[in-house]
């Protein structure tokens, strides 16, 4: 059984998504016959435990923090060392690693691949995934990458989990009216933004609305939004959800970040209102605003309850626009030409005429 190696952290900092979308390749790799592990670093807020509950070896590197990328590079390969075979692949998906880390691991792995979404340091990899959308993403990457790396630039490979597949849509057709609502900050929300939310709508004002709030285990204040939820019969409090789609397919507005979840938004074309809640969520944020899919409410520390209370309020005033909202959200993956998380597992996979590509790059 050929073996896959993925590098990849969480944290109560870093946030989810990293190795949440890897587990979302991970499985598409393990329906084709390969045995994943993930090496991820034992720090406060990880994700190992749940990641072996989904059945995914893990490696775990020291928690004592990311010191620098030769101790993690030192740390790496003592870990590839140890399996049976060496890895057919290695997938990256980490901000703190670039082209040194890379060079360095590439003799103990057949071929790498590059998750990234910033763009501000070289690679040295086969492959190179950037799922996000960017004004400028067919160059985007030019002078970072040897000049025979494989691109796939844009939403049309998102990887989106099964569960989305599945549901497509959301139930009916939007109506343009605020019902349900979705608050969803990623697994981690370290800023906070979720009591901002809920502080700015637990009024008598929107007691007729439905309030579904989601965190995830490393989210450090899900005690307290717990409890902010018990006080208000509307607003109902999930934590660490395995079934999100299904609570997402009857929302009507969500209200959240521009991370990994924005493409689950749009998959189900759910309109959004939006905070930065990082640095590399700036651009994309602004540009799903200039194409009305999203509402951007700006840099987190500059949003207030009131704001959020007062786009809100527009929103529930203007049915039009949130009916155009949710079909330009839809439309931006439906029309993109979706490929997605398997054919991506394919590219990886020797048995696959889609491996050609691959190896020729």
């Amino acid at each position: 059984m050929s073996i896959i190696a993925i590098r990849a952290d969480a944290s109560a900092s870093i946030g989810t998504g990293h190795v949440c979308r890897c587990m979302t390749l991970a499985k598409e790799l393990t329906k084709l016959g390969f045995q994943v592990y993930f090496m991820m670093r034992d720090l406060p807020g990880n994700m190992i435990d749940l990641v072996k509950q989904y059945g995914y070896q893990t490696l775990t590197l020291d928690g004592q923090g990311f010191h620098n990328w030769e101790t993690d590079a030192v740390e790496s390969i003592q870990l590839l060392k140890g399996l049976k075979a060496k890895p057919h692949w290695l997938i990256v998906d980490h901000y703190q690693l670039d082209t040194k880390w890379e060079s360095e691991l590439s003799a103990h792995v057949g071929k790498i691949m590059v998750i990234d979404d910033l763009a501000n340091r070289e690679h040295t990899c086969h492959i190179i995934l950037d799922q996000n959308l960017y004004h400028n993403q067919d160059i985007r990457y030019h002078h970072l990458l040897k000049e025979n790396t494989l691109q796939l630039m844009g939403p049309r490979y998102v990887l989106l989990r099964d569960e989305f597949l599945t549901q497509k849509t959301r139930s009916g057709q939007p109506s343009g009216h605020i019902k349900n609502v979705m608050i969803y900050y990623g697994g981690s929300d370290p800023s906070g933004e979720t009591i901002k939310v809920i502080t700015a709508l637990s009024t008598t004002e929107y007691r007729h609305i439905n309030f579904t709030v989601v965190v995830g285990n490393s989210c450090q204040q899900k005690y307290i939004i717990e409890r902010l939820c018990e006080l208000h019969e509307n607003f109902h409090f999930y934590c660490q959800v395995q079934n999100i789609s299904q609570h997402m397919s009857t929302t009507d507005l969500a209200i959240g970040a521009c991370g990994s979840s924005t493409w689950e938004r749009c998959y189900l074309g759910i309109p959004t209102l939006s905070t930065e809640i990082a640095t590399n969520q700036s651009e994309l944020s602004q540009i799903l605003d200039e194409k009305g899919i999203i509402i951007n409410l700006g840099w987190y520390s500059l949003v207030t309850p009131e704001l959020i209370k007062t786009e809100f309020k527009r929103l529930t005033e203007s049915p039009q626009l949130l009916v155009r909202m949710s079909q330009k959200a839809y439309d931006l993956i439906h029309q993109s030409g979706y490929l997605g998380a398997s054919y991506v597992a394919s590219l990886l996979n020797p048995g696959s005429e889609l491996h050609e590509q691959a190896n020729t790059h």
